[in-house]
């Protein structure tokens, strides 16, 4: 079973359905049961979707650019809420995790260096 909400795109794994984890696609298992996680073309064509941090969607173009928008979200009373797309906060936050461990490049984390400073001084109060 999937659980998409917003763009489609942006999802949780949330459990095994008849074709597998994430309708068979993508090599997800019991062990990525409840990640937030993204896929290019999840909504129109989910066989594109791919478990491993290197596929070569997941680095450019996506997270890398909303650190402003999710943020802002998060600081501003009741538009988490009103967003109500739990994902995106979440793989938002893994984004940060994932690639501050794999010391990423900095366009990989970032297209500017200002957000992701308000990032790391903001996000641990929200």
């Amino acid at each position: 079973m999937r659980r998409d909400r917003g763009d489609g795109r942006i999802r949780e794994i949330i459990g095994r359905d008849i074709d597998g984890f994430d309708g068979g696609h993508g090599d997800y298992g019991p062990q990525h049961a409840g990640m937030a996680e993204w896929g290019i073309k999840h909504a129109t064509d989910p066989s594109e979707d791919d478990v491993s941090w290197g596929a070569r969607y997941r680095e450019c173009c996506t997270a890398n650019a909303w650190w402003g928008e999710v943020l802002s979200a998060r600081i501003m009373p009741g538009a988490r809420q009103l967003w109500n797309h739990e994902a995106l906060f979440d793989y938002q936050d893994r984004y940060f995790d994932v690639t501050r461990k794999n010391d990423s490049p900095g366009w990989i984390v970032s297209w500017s260096e200002f957000p992701i400073r308000m990032w790391r001084t903001y996000r641990p109060k929200y």
